[in-house]
């Protein structure tokens, strides 16, 4: 069960090094497959994606950007990235990877209006379901931060050397939880946070079960 908690941290986390470079390698490999690029093709793309999303990431952490500045300039990022993309690609292709992108922000929209639904985030730490304080919350979401940037700074490790660090991490980031949060609340936390993982572990079964989707072109 540890080992498992510890995937769906490493999975769902925002910045997930782990999870995002299998994820995109995937994406990659799916997307050269599906709009059949050539070497040089498939080279250019990534750095036109890489590009975007570097600016992409300087402009969300500008914190001096109203929301609407944001929007305005991140749309127009999109159109240079798809003005690139399309001096790539011959019209076919360009044609199939606009389908594809099209489909990707359908789902996308999808998962988002489900989320919604339920009127929190799907991973969100349902601090007042779990009776925590304001004070308490808080402090779970800074332990688990902290945990989650020791975690990448191990990135890169043999896996031995990494299986027996995070390991060591994992009790740390438990013990610090249980702590802050006193154990009649700590329960209810070990509670939810192993009903998530089935949940997780739920919805990679029937993911993988599902017929591939088109290749999302980030």
């Amino acid at each position: 069960m540890k080992q498992t908690l510890l995937l769906i941290f490493l999975a769902f986390a925002a910045h997930s090094g782990f999870a995002q470079d299998s994820v995109r390698t995937k994406k990659y490999v799916r997307q050269n497959a599906d709009l059949k690029l050539n070497e040089k093709q498939s080279q250019a793309m990534r750095d036109i994606n890489k590009s975007y999303m570097g600016s992409v990431q300087d402009i969300r952490k500008n914190k001096s950007l109203s929301r609407e500045d944001q929007k305005s300039k991140l749309d127009a990022l999109q159109t240079e990235r798809s003005g690139k993309i399309k001096n790539v690609l011959d019209a076919d292709q360009y044609a199939k990877w606009q389908q594809n992108r099209e489909q990707t922000m359908a789902r996308a929209g999808h998962y988002k209006h489900k989320a919604g639904k339920k009127g929190k985030r799907p991973h969100e730490i349902p601090a007042k379901e779990l009776g925590l304080t304001d004070s308490q919350g808080q402090e779970l979401k800074a332990i688990n931060k902290e945990y989650m940037t020791k975690a990448m700074a191990l990135k890169g490790l043999d896996k031995e050397e990494k299986t027996a660090k995070m390991k060591a991490l994992k009790d740390e980031r438990q013990q610090k939880i249980k702590t802050a949060l006193g154990d009649e609340s700590y329960s209810k936390y070990e509670a939810w946070e192993k009903e998530r993982a089935k949940s997780w572990k739920d919805g990679m079964k029937k993911r993988k079960k599902a017929p591939a989707a088109p290749a999302e072109n980030l």
